[in-house]
């Protein structure tokens, strides 16, 4: 059984499914309250139907879903391990969301022609979210398979929406305007606006998700020519341009179904064409981790009596010794020579004792120093970062601190150096004018690489303790 969570603004709802082509079985919903945490929505949605579950998907509002674009030239020699990153940063400046709070997942979309900038769907899901259901689902027995934005379901909704070639539909959340377009070769070509800011091109399908769409509402209409089931109603009836379209709303159930079940044939297929943030899976089930947990305290307990066991043989055997060895008078020079020999080895130990005692204590304040040193200089790049340059490496070698990375103007290299000189003079560092180098990748010779070394100063010259022999390698 697979089961869907939808979280809004409003209100929460959980969907149970069976098959391998998803079949509704039940459905639930109630109002969301305002202050709730995540884990507390994520408990509540499970609550709403049986205890156990299985997979778990999670689409919730909280996320927030944007296209963006990137340049060739950005792309260019980046992996696939690092397209994410590189997309978490670009999207910081336009979602507002902080790359290292957030997991973002993409999909690419379709080309727009051989010139244009590569586009991206992506979806950022803050941290907080994931952990909390990870956690409310790991309760239920369950776990949780991925998370996404519920905007951009990759099929049609209504009946009589085409499946076969292309289709197209205009969907409403509470601060967006998603535009979804299906094409015939299976992919997605999708555009997220603002509510305000959204096109009125013509479409199959109308979807308010959350909102009040009073861009819909507030339109003059004719009589609503609604559908004997309950249906949605064409947009003839709002005097829309899009006049065959048809209007779905999901403050009506059958709607809401049918959009649910859209939802998890579109997790269940594969490829999955929508930004989904999957969760890996843990290398052990919650029952092997019970087993694996019982089957060790078993062993501790036989080790442990085991031990037991042989203690007490050992003693009766060291009795039996300490009998013999007290009865010769002979034995008694043999104890003082020994005697004498143990007293010199401790002295020796307890010499030995101070040494070792000195120098974890020279230890000890010279890392007490240099993570000092690392703190004042990690605070010192956060106060000081500039919006066009990016720090890649922080390493150190013996008796230096060099920190590299790529910048799009000089000047603020330069005046980063400099205020690296006047903030970590006291840490003991003489900060030396960055080294740049240009990559000509841009036409005007950016980005550049830079490099600013950071050298020890000697220890009568620095008002810090005693620096440590050897220098951590940070990298960031």
């Amino acid at each position: 059984m697979t089961t869907l969570l939808l979280m809004t603004s409003d209100r929460i709802v959980r969907a149970d499914f069976r098959g391998r082509s998803p079949r509704l079985v039940a459905c639930w919903e109630q109002a969301r309250g305002a202050d709730e945490s995540p884990i507390t929505l994520v408990e509540m949605a499970l609550a709403l139907g049986p205890r156990r579950v299985r997979g778990v998907w999670l689409l919730t509002t909280d996320a927030t879903t944007s296209v963006l674009s990137i340049s060739h030239d950005m792309l260019a020699g980046t992996s696939p391990e690092d397209l994410s990153q590189l997309l978490a940063f670009e999207a910081e400046a336009i979602t507002g969301q902080a790359a290292f709070e957030t997991s973002l997942s993409h999909v690419a979309l379709p080309s727009k022609g051989q010139d244009a900038e590569p586009q991206f769907w992506i979806t950022q899901v803050p941290n907080s979210w994931q952990s909390a259901a990870e956690d409310a689902v790991r309760r239920r027995g369950g776990r949780l398979l991925g998370i996404a934005h519920p905007a951009g379901v990759a099929r049609p909704i209504h009946a009589a929406t085409p499946r076969d070639s292309t289709w197209k539909r205009l969907e409403f959340w509470e601060d967006l305007t998603v535009s979804i377009r299906g094409l015939s070769s299976g992919e997605l070509d999708v555009d997220v606006q603002p509510r305000t800011q959204h096109r009125e091109d013509a479409c199959d399908e109308v979807l308010i998700g959350a909102g009040s769409a009073v861009e819909w509402d507030q339109r003059p209409q004719a009589a609503p020519a609604h559908q004997p089931d309950g249906g949605p109603v064409s947009l003839r009836s709002l005097s829309h341009p899009t006049e065959d379209a048809n209007v779905l709303r999901l403050t009506d159930q059958q709607t809401l179904e049918r959009w649910l079940t859209a939802w998890a044939e579109t997790l269940a297929a594969q490829p999955v064409v929508v930004p989904v943030q999957r969760i890996p899976t843990p290398p052990l089930s919650a029952t092997q981790r019970r087993v694996v947990m019982v089957a060790c305290t078993a062993a501790m307990m036989l080790f442990c009596g085991g031990w037991h066991w042989l203690g007490q043989l050992r003693l009766k055997s060291l009795t039996a010794e300490l009998d013999q060895v007290q009865a010769p008078a002979k034995a008694l020079d043999q104890l003082k020579q020994d005697e004498t020999k143990l007293a010199k080895e401790r002295d020796e130990l307890n010499k030995q004792s101070a040494d070792v005692r000195r120098d974890v204590e020279l230890l000890v304040t010279g890392m007490a120093r240099q993570s000092e040193r690392q703190a004042k200089l990690l605070d010192s790049l956060s106060r000081f970062r500039d919006e066009h340059l990016v720090v890649k490496k922080i390493e150190g070698q013996a008796g230096e601190t060099r920190v590299s990375g790529l910048c799009l103007r000089t000047t603020c290299v330069q005046s980063l150096a400099r205020k690296l000189s006047r903030e970590l003079t006291t840490c003991g560092w003489l900060v030396s004018p960055a080294e740049i180098s240009s990559t000509r990748e841009l036409s005007d010779g950016g980005p550049w690489t830079f490099k600013i070394v950071l050298k020890d100063l000697p220890s009568n010259s620095s008002p810090a303790s005693t620096p440590p022999k050897e220098n951590k390698v940070a990298k960031r």
